[in-house]
């Protein structure tokens, strides 16, 4: 008799958490949608994309004997600025710390960030 209540209560509390765990899905996607909209009208109206990198690691984010900006997060930004805006150099680099990395974007001081 025990063991079938530990196995009533404990479907129950699975049921449960399941359908709150619904919930969360669908109230996320709802507020996202529209702030992911937004973000995208005003990178497209603004006419440039702005990254958050860093340019002391080469391969990934570094600054070039010329005074470029190369490696493969800075690719990732060209990438996106060409598929979003059709030109993959419509885009400004951000230089940030590691521990900036949340706040910038938080913030939506920058739009995409690639720094490793």
């Amino acid at each position: 008799m025990l063991a079938l209540l530990f196995s009533a209560a404990c479907a129950t509390e699975e049921a449960a958490t399941e359908e709150m765990a619904e919930t969360e899905d669908a109230q996320t996607e709802e507020m996202e949608a529209p702030a992911m909209a937004s973000r995208l009208q005003t990178v497209q109206e603004r006419g440039y994309l702005i990254c958050a990198s860093r340019n002391d690691v080469p391969g990934y984010g570094f600054t070039d004997e010329a005074g470029n900006n190369v490696g493969f997060d800075i690719d990732l930004c060209r990438a996106v600025a060409a598929a979003v805006l059709g030109d993959p150099d419509a885009f400004e680099i951000r230089l940030i710390t590691a521990a900036e990395r949340g706040p910038t974007i938080q913030s939506g001081e920058v739009d995409l960030l690639v720094r490793t």
